[in-house]
């Protein structure tokens, strides 16, 4: 396997050609055709960014917050010390996220509980943190998935994404991909929907592609965001040892949901023009409407893309290239 450090502008320029894929996009293909239609090609050839609630924004906060402890500088800093770069990063997310005045935002997600969760997570783990080296964090990354020799061929794509944090698990010698997810329900449970989880696989062979050896597998954490529970039980931290197998079954995976994504598509230009036969393509599946609260695009599922269903909506403009300072690439 071969791997570079890009710059944005290198990494646009070198995979304009390529469609791309992340977590989010497999996820919302996976979750809901209809919902990818509209997010992914949208109504009128336009697709529609979806409404991001206060519990994905206050993820964001808490993830700045983690990226200024885990740091690689900042990792070499005095605990207190690291504490402070935390804090500012946080604060800058949270400022960002929630800069208007909201009356009716939960406490859960209010500055102050939020910086006081996080210095409870710090806390929790700091003995155990003292086990791990940090490499690097926020690692941005960009997987080139092509045919292989005897492979069915398929249009090649990219995908991709963003590890939170790169460690040395100092015991092993291996190195492992750290990722903590927010949750409110039970963290235990959270972590064992991670294991599973297709990203955890993701991410395990992204660390595979970037000429390390050793590469161990992934240390999972789930932070219960509460509104007022101060208690150890709220985090939970597990490691999942993955091996080759893992990281090639997410690989046939992902192929799998681009090409059946693609296959919708195509079957839909068949139809241009008639917008009941392009939406009978992209099939429903309600048990996701209320899954994680309403979904955006509930309305126009109901009562049919009009005027006053797309009000609110705006075009889905983000690329995740934009947000990397840095790009790895694996091209085998």
């Amino acid at each position: 396997m071969s791997a570079e450090r890009l710059t944005v502008q290198q990494a646009l320029d070198k995979f304009a050609e390529y469609e791309w894929y992340d977590n989010h996009k497999t996820e919302v293909i996976q979750s809901c055709h209809r919902k990818g239609y509209h997010h992914l090609i949208g109504p009128f050839g336009t697709p529609l960014a979806m409404r991001v609630g206060d519990a994905a924004k206050f993820g964001s906060c808490w993830h700045a917050g983690l990226a200024g402890y885990y740091e690689r500088h900042n990792a070499q800093l005095v605990y207190e010390k690291r504490l402070v770069r935390s804090a500012l990063r946080y604060n800058q997310e949270w400022q960002k996220q929630f800069a208007i005045a909201n009356a009716q935002l939960q406490n859960r997600y209010k500055i102050a509980r939020g910086m006081q969760q996080l210095l409870l997570y710090f806390d929790h783990f700091r003995n155990e943190d003292e086990f791990f080296e940090v490499i690097d964090s926020e690692v941005g990354f960009i997987y080139l998935v092509r045919p292989r020799p005897a492979e069915l061929l398929f249009k090649p794509f990219i995908y991709v994404g963003t590890l939170d944090r790169v460690l040395r698990r100092q015991t092993m010698r291996d190195v492992v991909v750290g990722e903590t997810k927010t949750c409110s329900g039970d963290p235990a449970m959270r972590l064992k929907e991670m294991r599973l989880d297709r990203q955890t696989q993701g991410y395990f062979k992204m660390l595979q592609s970037m000429d390390i050896d050793r590469v161990g597998g992934v240390v999972l954490d789930a932070a219960q965001i509460t509104a007022t529970k101060i208690t150890n039980d709220v985090f939970c931290r597990d490691f999942v040892q993955l091996k080759d197998l893992d990281g090639e079954q997410w690989r046939l995976e992902t192929i799998e949901i681009v090409e059946q994504w693609r296959h919708l598509r195509e079957r839909a230009r068949l139809f241009t023009g008639d917008n009941q036969r392009v939406l009978a393509v992209f099939d429903k599946r309600t048990k996701e409407c209320t899954h994680y609260g309403l979904c955006p695009f509930y309305d126009m599922c109901l009562y049919g893309v009009t005027a006053d269903t797309l009000a609110g909506h705006s075009p889905n403009l983000w690329h995740p290239l934009k947000e990397n300072a840095e790009v790895i690439t694996d091209a085998s």
